[in-house]
């Protein structure tokens, strides 16, 4: 019985990660670009310009800054707080 192939077997036998980088690299420098690669298929930023790119990056490391401040100065007058309540008691 001759093996009859479908759209997902030939979707799923492609490689795409072959295509992202050159294979002559290091080993480190390739899983770093590979892991780049990925990330930008998964996000979808590989349809942006490198320095859009760069500015989405750099919006997104501001926010999550801005974050983890605003979590540290919540976290710290919550244990302040605390500390306090349990002292009067």
């Amino acid at each position: 019985r001759k093996y009859k192939e479908t759209t997902m077997t030939r979707l799923s036998n492609t490689n795409t990660d072959a295509l992202c980088c050159d294979t002559s690299s290091n080993v480190v420098v390739r899983t770093i670009k590979t892991f780049m690669y990925r990330f930008n298929l998964w996000t979808g930023l590989y349809m942006l310009e490198k320095h859009e790119r760069f500015a989405f990056h750099v919006a997104g490391w501001c926010c999550t800054a801005a974050f983890l401040l605003y979590i540290g100065v919540f976290m710290r007058g919550f244990m302040e707080g605390f500390l306090a309540a349990a002292q009067q008691e």
